[in-house]
């Protein structure tokens, strides 16, 4: 028939053993790759986890190491600095300065020795009137006396027009010190009761700080070294999720056996026929050990990865819950503390501008009372002139008047009369003098007492620099309980999947049980003890990367003798040791 298929003349039936190690050796490759894809993906995603658990970790120490560190050191210490200021603030004269009381006092004083000059020069001036008459009436003498009386006129109406100006100079100073005096009773009606509540505030936000830190604190840093502990358990499973890597090799490991014993079966294998039974039973032996061996090494460390990956689970969702809620308290405790310490601060710095507004007034005053006091002192010394003057004047008349004998003699009264009232200017003057030599002195104290602006600008700066370190602070808080609400979910997440997927890893190894059963079921022992080619089993050892495949392998075909030895001494430096040994 033309569709009849004509076999090659070569072509022979499979022996049995070869087809069983074919049919094999494809099962057995289907495995590989489904190891490779499970413990790929699982491995990657607990690193993953890892890493978010190691972040995590470092959120519960970095929550109140935050309020232990240096920049926020550097900021209770400017509050202490802070909460000092306000105490002298809130403990200082409102006025400005007790010199400002003092020169209001020395105003008012002025008082009476300034009416007493301006009546003295209206006497003068009435007097002066008088004798201008009676100079009239004395015979040969009346143009020199008119002349006197004249200049005693006029001497009484600048005295008068300079006790004016020294009355609008003191007006002036008094109402400089009222403004400064009402500029302290505003600030005192503003902030005399918040400089207390602020500092009282600052001082209770310090020992709210100090009691999150030694409760929080602690059990933060607890949860944080249970989270990294949990870590460094997870890396032992990724290191032992390896097994799959090594799993696979050790399979096509025994692929390659199989493909050997396939060969051997074969009627044009290169062993020499004389050999073959002894080498077919001691690789059919050997193949069997391998993947026996295979499977329980397996076994032994997916049943250690399926049993720790829930346990993980669950102590990790404990140890986030725990650190969740600490952190939950913690954040929100010191939050509200710092938010308030914030706003106290810059209420601070307002009272700080409002207290330089204060001080700057008082500066203002100073000048000001500099500027009337050398004012009615130049006043003063018109007066003081005009004392003297008027003293000439009635020792020049007395002189004229006992000239004239009986028809000076009313002149000689009036002349008296300007002795007295020149007296009495220079009493009033000295008064006056006097009260302007120490309000002199209290309008100095008053400059150099209370020039505290450049101080003041100082601490406003360092409560500026306190609130962008509190701030900061808190931003770093924030970044951490950011960091636990976001990472900590995908790692527990991540753990409870990676659970799931464990238990089926132990799916393959009924694939490898099915095989290892009709492998064993086709072991011929009757050539067991017969002699055995070296050469393949060399070449099989060779292709090893395990220490536990050349255990195996020795066991079944013996230690491998001088010559073996030289062929492999090539492939004994890349020879690892067992990396998970420690973890089982």
């Amino acid at each position: 028939m033309k569709n009849d298929t004509i076999p090659a003349p070569e072509a022979a039936p499979l022996d049995p053993l070869a087809s069983l190690a074919i049919g094999i050796r494809g099962s057995l490759a289907e495995t590989r790759a489904t190891i490779e894809s499970c413990f790929s993906a699982t491995g990657d995603n607990l690193i993953e986890c890892t890493m978010s658990l190691n972040a995590i970790s470092a959120a519960h120490e970095g929550l109140p190491g935050a309020l232990d560190g240096e920049e926020f050191a550097q900021a209770e210490a400017s509050l202490v600095t802070i909460s000092a200021e306000l105490a002298r603030i809130s403990q200082s004269d409102w006025g400005g300065s007790p010199a400002i009381g003092e020169l209001e006092k020395l105003a008012a004083d002025m008082a009476d020795p300034l009416a007493e000059l301006r009546k003295v020069m209206l006497l003068l001036e009435i007097i002066s009137a008088n004798a201008g008459i009676l100079a009239a009436e004395v015979a040969g003498e009346s143009a020199e006396l008119g002349a006197f009386t004249g200049n005693m006129i006029a001497l009484a109406r600048g005295a008068i027009d300079g006790l004016a100006t020294f009355a609008h100079s003191r007006a002036v100073l008094i109402g400089q010190l009222s403004g400064a005096t009402a500029a302290g009773e505003r600030f005192a009606g503003t902030h005399a009761h918040t400089l207390d509540h602020v500092r009282t505030r600052l001082a209770e936000h310090a020992e709210a700080i100090a009691r999150y830190r030694a409760s929080a604190g602690q059990q933060l840093a607890d949860n944080g070294g249970a989270t990294r502990r949990i870590a460094t358990r997870i890396a032992d499973v990724v290191a032992a999720m390896q097994v799959g890597d090594i799993t696979r090799q050790r399979i096509e490991h025994v692929e390659l056996g199989l493909e050997m014993l396939a060969e051997l079966s074969q009627p044009d294998s290169k062993v020499e026929p004389a050999l073959r039974p002894g080498t077919v039973s001691q690789m059919h032996r050997l193949v069997e050990a391998q993947l026996r061996d295979t499977i329980a090494e397996y076994r032994d460390r997916t049943t250690f990865i399926s049993a720790s990956l829930p346990q993980l689970a669950d102590d990790t969702d404990r140890v986030l819950t725990d650190g969740d809620a600490q952190a939950r308290k913690l954040t929100a405790s010191s939050g509200d503390t710092l938010a308030g310490m914030l706003a106290d601060l810059r209420e601070v710095r307002g009272i700080f501008a409002d207290f330089r507004s204060v001080h700057g007034e008082a500066d203002q005053t100073a000048q000001a009372v500099a500027s009337a006091i050398e004012n009615m002192v130049l006043q003063l010394s018109t007066i003081d002139r005009i004392e003297r003057q008027i003293r000439m004047l009635s020792f020049n008349m007395a002189a004229r008047c006992n000239r004239l004998g009986e028809g000076g003699r009313a002149m000689t009264v009036i002349t008296q009369q300007l002795r007295e009232l020149a007296m009495r200017t220079e009493t009033a003057a000295h008064q006056v003098r006097t009260l302007l030599g120490d309000s002199s002195r209290s309008a100095g104290s008053i400059a150099s007492g209370d020039d505290r602006s450049g101080e003041l600008a100082r601490l406003d700066g360092a409560t500026e620099d306190t609130i962008a370190r509190i701030g900061h602070v808190g931003e770093i808080m924030t970044g951490h309980a950011q960091t636990l609400a976001e990472r900590g979910p995908g790692a527990l997440s991540i753990l409870r999947h990676a659970a799931l997927a464990a238990r089926s890893l132990d799916e393959v190894t009924e694939v490898w049980d099915t095989a290892l059963t009709e492998i064993a079921a086709k072991q011929d022992v009757s050539h067991a003890e017969e002699e055995s080619d070296p050469t393949p089993f060399a070449e099989l050892r060779r292709s090893y990367t395990m220490d536990s495949e050349r255990k195996v392998h020795d066991e079944i075909c013996g230690n491998a003798g001088p010559n073996e030895e030289v062929c492999v001494s090539g492939t004994t430096d890349d020879i690892d040791d067992d990396p998970f040994a420690a973890l089982f």
